[in-house]
């Protein structure tokens, strides 16, 4: 299911609580919808608490395929819901599905703010935090708190911090998060069995199953997920420049990894890299390694720079920049058509390990995985990405898609990726 979020559609949530309410019942909605159906939020009243019923958040592009996920224990917020602006615990959109491993059978999503509505912090840290990874215990009868090792982000690409925790929300996550309830911002909720994409105009968040090679489907241990995303940057709120919101980024995945003659298989494990408030970033397509390699970065002097594909993202890197330079894409010519269009790269999971066992052909480990219902776009300026999408939606391959930028305002950086009607 593919939809749009508008979180003050006719003008009756005029503030940040009531947005970020909204965008919730919309996500959970959406998340848990039939396949055919219509998901419908009406929008909370700010003067009154209320809802009103002449208005839907949510705006179906397509609805071929459910949202396909279940709630779990920790889930407290639907479309039902009362609002309450004084709400003592965390909102949280608590979401679970099957994995087919019988090690680690559930994967687990979790959407919560830390900072509680009575809490008069709130209105500095309302951005929006996510997990997401696996668990071997039953998310329908487990409730957050108490599935520690998805909590702490070992399991998961996460924050490291228990939502169900009093202290307050002054450090920074080690995944990125998004500020939902900003105003005047179009989203979108891109959600299917095997994935989940949110975008604001500033940020992106990707949660989905990679492609896996045939070694990796006689493991019980591996569920392939992949998480991606993005946020604030562009002095649009990055650090210190709106409600304390952190810039930061996150590319992670859950693999073992295979020597290159394939006898050598390690047990599974978190790879991938995490950063805030730096401008060095993460992105699919760039060799990840561990989760402290902070050599990784897009500079051209340590080989880490273009790769196969795709190209640093632009927003990423403030636009412009000397140090770290960034690609303008043109238009490319269809082969099967001949028309000219747009360029769209598909995103995927690489991975390079080395171990300490000093044996040339097991030392070196590798993965990969090419995500799903997501492609990388063109990275341009905004009158650039004007001029070159001249249509709401394109066909790729066998699939329609819709083009979506991120660095929506910014002149000089623009990235667009490409989202699947689902």
């Amino acid at each position: 299911m593919l939809v749009q979020i508008n979180t003050e559609v006719g003008g009756v949530t005029t503030d940040d609580k009531g947005r970020y309410f909204n965008f919730m019942a919309c996500l959970h909605a959406v998340a848990t919808a039939a396949a055919g159906s219509t998901p419908v939020v009406n929008p909370v009243i700010t003067a009154t608490g209320l809802k009103n019923s002449s208005h839907n958040c949510i705006t179906v592009l397509s609805n071929a395929e459910a949202g396909g996920w279940q709630a779990a224990n920790s889930n407290n917020v639907t479309a039902a819901t009362t609002y309450n602006a004084s709400f003592s615990t965390a909102y949280a959109v608590d979401l679970f599905n099957f994995t087919g491993k019988t090690t680690y059978p559930y994967y687990r999503m979790t959407f919560a703010n830390n900072q509680y509505f009575f809490n008069g912090s709130w209105t500095s840290y309302q951005w929006l935090d996510q997990w997401c990874g696996h668990t071997n215990l039953d998310p329908a009868t487990t409730a957050f708190s108490s599935d520690t090792s998805y909590y702490n982000a070992t399991w998961s690409g996460g924050r490291n911090q228990n939502v169900t925790s009093t202290s307050n929300q002054t450090s920074y996550p080690n995944t990125s998060h998004m500020l939902v309830s900003r105003t005047a911002q179009t989203m979108y909720i891109c959600c299917t069995a095997t994935y989940m994409i949110i975008t604001t105009p500033f940020d992106i968040f990707y949660f989905g199953q990679r492609t896996v090679a045939p070694w990796e489907l006689t493991r019980s241990d591996n569920p392939p997920w992949v998480t991606f995303g993005f946020s604030g940057g562009q002095g649009q709120y990055g650090p210190g420049a709106q409600n304390n919101a952190p810039y930061c980024s996150h590319y992670q995945a859950w693999t073992s990894t295979v020597s290159p003659e394939g006898s050598h298989v390690t047990t599974p494990r978190k790879l991938g890299h995490s950063r805030m408030s730096t401008s060095y970033s993460n992105a699919p397509n760039i060799l990840c390694q561990t989760m402290s390699a902070s050599v990784m970065s897009y500079s051209t002097t340590n080989g880490n720079g273009l790769h196969p594909a795709t190209h640093p993202l632009m927003h990423l890197f403030y636009g412009f920049n000397a140090s770290y330079p960034t690609v303008i894409d043109s238009v490319l010519t269809d082969s099967a058509t001949g028309q000219t269009v747009p360029a769209a790269y598909p995103l995927f999971f690489r991975a390079v390990q080395q171990d300490s066992t000093g044996n040339a052909q097991t030392s070196i480990q590798s993965a990969i995985g090419v995500f799903q219902g997501i492609l990388r776009g063109p990275s341009t300026t905004a009158a650039g990405y004007t001029a070159m999408m001249t249509s709401s939606e394109y066909q790729i391959g066998t699939s329609t898609y819709i083009p979506i930028r991120v660095g929506a305002g910014v002149a000089d950086a623009q990235d667009c990726f490409w989202i699947r009607k689902a």
